[in-house]
Protein backbone atom coordinates (compact mmCIF):
# COMPACT_ATOMS: atom_id res chain seq x y z
CA UNK A 1 0.00 0.00 0.00
CA UNK A 2 2.91 2.31 0.76
CA UNK A 3 4.35 1.58 -2.70
CA UNK A 4 0.99 2.23 -4.33
CA UNK A 5 0.67 5.49 -2.40
CA UNK A 6 4.01 6.72 -3.78
CA UNK A 7 3.46 5.32 -7.28
CA UNK A 8 0.18 7.17 -7.77
CA UNK A 9 1.45 10.44 -6.21
CA UNK A 10 -1.42 10.26 -3.75
CA UNK A 11 -2.36 13.71 -2.41
CA UNK A 12 0.17 15.35 -4.77
CA UNK A 13 -1.91 17.66 -6.94
CA UNK A 14 -1.52 20.89 -8.87
CA UNK A 15 -3.96 23.70 -9.44
CA UNK A 16 -4.97 23.95 -13.10
CA UNK A 17 -3.92 27.46 -14.19
CA UNK A 18 -5.75 29.64 -16.67
CA UNK A 19 -4.26 29.35 -20.16
CA UNK A 20 -7.05 31.31 -21.86
CA UNK A 21 -5.74 34.47 -23.53
CA UNK A 22 -2.11 33.37 -23.61
CA UNK A 23 -0.22 33.52 -26.88
CA UNK A 24 1.20 30.19 -28.00
CA UNK A 25 4.74 31.64 -27.86
CA UNK A 26 4.35 32.42 -24.13
CA UNK A 27 3.06 29.05 -22.94
CA UNK A 28 6.46 27.46 -22.22
CA UNK A 29 7.47 30.33 -19.94
CA UNK A 30 4.04 30.29 -18.31
CA UNK A 31 4.20 26.63 -17.24
CA UNK A 32 7.84 26.70 -16.14
CA UNK A 33 8.04 25.34 -12.60
CA UNK A 34 4.37 24.31 -12.56
CA UNK A 35 5.06 20.60 -13.29
CA UNK A 36 2.56 20.60 -16.14
CA UNK A 37 2.73 19.78 -19.83
CA UNK A 38 0.53 20.91 -22.71
CA UNK A 39 -0.59 19.74 -26.12
CA UNK A 40 -2.16 21.94 -28.79
CA UNK A 41 -5.04 19.66 -29.70
CA UNK A 42 -6.90 21.89 -32.11
CA UNK A 43 -6.83 25.22 -33.93
CA UNK A 44 -9.86 27.14 -35.11
CA UNK A 45 -10.71 30.25 -37.08
CA UNK A 46 -11.82 33.29 -35.14
CA UNK A 47 -12.36 36.93 -36.03
CA UNK A 48 -12.55 37.92 -32.34
CA UNK A 49 -9.11 36.88 -31.06
CA UNK A 50 -5.54 37.38 -32.35
CA UNK A 51 -3.69 34.64 -34.21
CA UNK A 52 -2.06 32.13 -31.83
CA UNK A 53 -4.26 32.95 -28.82
CA UNK A 54 -5.43 30.13 -26.55
CA UNK A 55 -9.25 30.18 -26.48
CA UNK A 56 -10.04 26.80 -24.90
CA UNK A 57 -8.40 24.40 -22.47
CA UNK A 58 -9.14 20.92 -21.11
CA UNK A 59 -9.29 20.49 -18.16
CA UNK A 60 -10.69 23.92 -17.32
CA UNK A 61 -8.91 26.29 -14.96
CA UNK A 62 -9.21 26.06 -11.19
CA UNK A 63 -11.59 28.52 -9.54
CA UNK A 64 -13.49 28.88 -6.26
CA UNK A 65 -16.67 27.86 -8.06
CA UNK A 66 -15.09 24.96 -9.96
CA UNK A 67 -12.09 23.60 -8.02
CA UNK A 68 -9.83 21.70 -10.40
CA UNK A 69 -6.61 19.84 -9.65
CA UNK A 70 -4.43 17.45 -11.66
CA UNK A 71 -1.49 15.15 -10.97
CA UNK A 72 2.03 16.47 -11.65
CA UNK A 73 3.10 16.39 -15.33
CA UNK A 74 -0.50 16.08 -16.49
CA UNK A 75 -1.09 17.23 -20.08
CA UNK A 76 -3.36 20.24 -20.58
CA UNK A 77 -5.05 20.20 -23.99
CA UNK A 78 -5.30 23.58 -25.68
CA UNK A 79 -7.20 25.06 -28.62
CA UNK A 80 -5.64 28.09 -30.32
CA UNK A 81 -6.67 30.54 -33.02
CA UNK A 82 -5.20 29.82 -36.42
CA UNK A 83 -4.85 32.12 -39.40
CA UNK A 84 -8.10 33.95 -39.99
CA UNK A 85 -9.82 33.11 -43.25
CA UNK A 86 -11.78 35.46 -45.45
CA UNK A 87 -15.45 35.75 -44.54
CA UNK A 88 -18.17 36.25 -47.15
CA UNK A 89 -21.85 37.17 -46.78
CA UNK A 90 -24.53 34.77 -47.93
CA UNK A 91 -26.61 36.48 -50.67
CA UNK A 92 -30.40 36.79 -50.55
CA UNK A 93 -31.88 33.87 -52.47
CA UNK A 94 -35.19 33.48 -50.65
CA UNK A 95 -36.97 36.83 -51.02
CA UNK A 96 -37.72 36.24 -54.72
CA UNK A 97 -38.39 33.18 -56.85
CA UNK A 98 -34.75 32.29 -57.37
CA UNK A 99 -33.99 29.21 -59.46
CA UNK A 100 -31.42 26.68 -58.33
CA UNK A 101 -29.16 27.55 -61.28
CA UNK A 102 -29.17 31.27 -60.45
CA UNK A 103 -28.78 30.51 -56.75
CA UNK A 104 -25.77 28.30 -57.41
CA UNK A 105 -24.18 30.98 -59.58
CA UNK A 106 -24.66 33.68 -56.93
CA UNK A 107 -23.25 31.49 -54.16
CA UNK A 108 -20.20 30.55 -56.22
CA UNK A 109 -19.62 34.19 -57.16
CA UNK A 110 -19.60 34.96 -53.42
CA UNK A 111 -16.90 32.32 -52.92
CA UNK A 112 -18.90 29.37 -51.60
CA UNK A 113 -19.08 25.74 -52.72
CA UNK A 114 -22.56 24.44 -53.52
CA UNK A 115 -24.29 21.11 -53.06
CA UNK A 116 -27.87 20.35 -54.16
CA UNK A 117 -30.73 18.71 -52.30
CA UNK A 118 -34.35 18.63 -53.42
CA UNK A 119 -37.62 18.21 -51.55
CA UNK A 120 -41.15 17.67 -52.83
CA UNK A 121 -42.58 21.09 -53.59
CA UNK A 122 -44.95 22.44 -56.21
CA UNK A 123 -42.43 25.06 -57.42
CA UNK A 124 -39.92 23.21 -59.56
CA UNK A 125 -36.26 24.25 -59.10
CA UNK A 126 -37.20 27.12 -56.75
CA UNK A 127 -34.66 27.78 -53.97
CA UNK A 128 -36.45 26.95 -50.72
CA UNK A 129 -33.70 26.96 -48.12
CA UNK A 130 -29.94 27.19 -47.59
CA UNK A 131 -28.12 24.92 -45.16
CA UNK A 132 -24.63 24.95 -43.66
CA UNK A 133 -23.52 22.21 -41.24
CA UNK A 134 -27.14 21.01 -41.05
CA UNK A 135 -28.40 24.47 -39.99
CA UNK A 136 -30.56 26.84 -42.02
CA UNK A 137 -28.83 30.11 -42.81
CA UNK A 138 -30.23 33.52 -43.73
CA UNK A 139 -29.03 36.30 -46.01
CA UNK A 140 -26.17 38.30 -44.57
CA UNK A 141 -24.78 35.36 -42.60
CA UNK A 142 -20.98 35.48 -42.69
CA UNK A 143 -19.21 32.21 -43.50
CA UNK A 144 -15.64 31.41 -44.41
CA UNK A 145 -14.89 31.61 -48.10
CA UNK A 146 -14.99 28.09 -49.49
CA UNK A 147 -17.64 26.88 -47.03
CA UNK A 148 -20.06 24.30 -48.43
CA UNK A 149 -23.68 25.47 -48.64
CA UNK A 150 -26.46 23.02 -49.42
CA UNK A 151 -29.07 24.59 -51.70
CA UNK A 152 -32.52 23.11 -51.10
CA UNK A 153 -34.83 23.36 -54.10
CA UNK A 154 -38.30 22.18 -55.10
CA UNK A 155 -38.82 19.04 -57.15
CA UNK A 156 -42.04 20.23 -58.80
CA UNK A 157 -43.94 17.30 -57.32
CA UNK A 158 -46.96 17.96 -55.17
CA UNK A 159 -50.60 17.36 -54.62
CA UNK A 160 -50.61 14.32 -52.35
CA UNK A 161 -52.32 15.09 -49.02
CA UNK A 162 -50.10 15.20 -45.94
CA UNK A 163 -50.78 15.96 -42.27
CA UNK A 164 -49.96 19.56 -41.41
CA UNK A 165 -47.86 19.72 -38.21
CA UNK A 166 -48.53 22.23 -35.45
CA UNK A 167 -45.39 24.36 -35.30
CA UNK A 168 -46.25 26.97 -32.69
CA UNK A 169 -43.85 26.85 -29.75
CA UNK A 170 -41.17 25.01 -31.72
CA UNK A 171 -37.67 26.27 -32.47
CA UNK A 172 -37.45 27.40 -36.10
CA UNK A 173 -34.80 24.80 -36.89
CA UNK A 174 -37.10 22.04 -35.60
CA UNK A 175 -40.10 23.47 -37.43
CA UNK A 176 -38.16 23.47 -40.71
CA UNK A 177 -37.15 19.87 -40.10
CA UNK A 178 -40.79 18.85 -39.46
CA UNK A 179 -41.95 20.57 -42.63
CA UNK A 180 -39.14 19.08 -44.68
CA UNK A 181 -40.04 15.58 -43.52
CA UNK A 182 -43.68 16.28 -44.46
CA UNK A 183 -42.66 17.53 -47.91
CA UNK A 184 -43.82 21.08 -47.20
CA UNK A 185 -42.11 24.37 -47.96
CA UNK A 186 -41.62 27.18 -45.47
CA UNK A 187 -41.26 30.94 -45.42
CA UNK A 188 -40.00 32.48 -42.18
CA UNK A 189 -40.48 36.04 -40.97
CA UNK A 190 -38.11 36.86 -38.10
CA UNK A 191 -39.07 39.67 -35.72
CA UNK A 192 -35.58 41.15 -35.86
CA UNK A 193 -32.38 40.91 -37.86
CA UNK A 194 -30.44 37.83 -36.83
CA UNK A 195 -27.17 36.02 -37.28
CA UNK A 196 -26.73 32.29 -37.82
CA UNK A 197 -26.16 31.79 -34.10
CA UNK A 198 -29.19 33.92 -33.14
CA UNK A 199 -31.45 31.84 -35.37
CA UNK A 200 -30.91 28.82 -33.10
CA UNK A 201 -32.91 30.48 -30.32
CA UNK A 202 -35.86 31.79 -32.37
CA UNK A 203 -39.23 30.19 -31.71
CA UNK A 204 -42.38 29.98 -33.83
CA UNK A 205 -45.37 31.91 -32.45
CA UNK A 206 -47.57 31.99 -35.57
CA UNK A 207 -48.19 29.78 -38.60
CA UNK A 208 -50.47 29.93 -41.62
CA UNK A 209 -52.20 27.68 -42.35
CA UNK A 210 -52.82 26.06 -38.96
CA UNK A 211 -53.89 22.41 -38.64
CA UNK A 212 -57.34 23.42 -37.38
CA UNK A 213 -57.87 25.81 -40.31
CA UNK A 214 -57.70 23.16 -43.04
CA UNK A 215 -59.94 20.17 -43.69
CA UNK A 216 -58.92 17.15 -41.61
CA UNK A 217 -55.66 18.95 -40.82
CA UNK A 218 -54.33 17.99 -44.27
CA UNK A 219 -52.64 20.03 -47.00
CA UNK A 220 -51.13 19.14 -50.38
CA UNK A 221 -47.52 18.01 -50.49
CA UNK A 222 -45.35 20.88 -51.66
CA UNK A 223 -47.54 23.55 -50.07
CA UNK A 224 -45.79 26.44 -48.36
CA UNK A 225 -46.34 27.20 -44.68
CA UNK A 226 -45.76 30.77 -43.52
CA UNK A 227 -44.38 31.15 -39.98
CA UNK A 228 -43.39 34.05 -37.75
CA UNK A 229 -40.64 33.68 -35.18
CA UNK A 230 -39.21 35.67 -32.31
CA UNK A 231 -36.23 35.28 -30.01
CA UNK A 232 -36.70 32.74 -27.25
CA UNK A 233 -37.56 34.39 -23.93
CA UNK A 234 -39.27 33.53 -20.67
CA UNK A 235 -42.66 34.31 -22.17
CA UNK A 236 -42.07 32.43 -25.41
CA UNK A 237 -45.58 31.98 -26.69
CA UNK A 238 -47.01 35.47 -26.31
CA UNK A 239 -46.94 37.21 -29.71
CA UNK A 240 -45.26 40.61 -29.73
CA UNK A 241 -47.54 43.64 -29.75
CA UNK A 242 -48.16 45.32 -33.07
Amino acid sequence: MSYLHNYTNHDDKKLVPNFIGLHVDDIDAFIEGKELRYIIRDSVYSDEYPLGTVIKQDPIQHSDKYPNYVKPNRRIYLTIVKKIGEYKEVPDLLSNNTSKAVGKAKLEMAGFKVEYEFIDHKDKNKVLDLMHNDLSIVKGTKLLKGSVITLIYGSGAGGEPVMLPNLEGMLVIDAKSELGIAGLGVEVLYDSAITLQDSLSFIVYYQNPRPNSVKDGMVATGSTVFIKAKKLSVDTLTPPEN
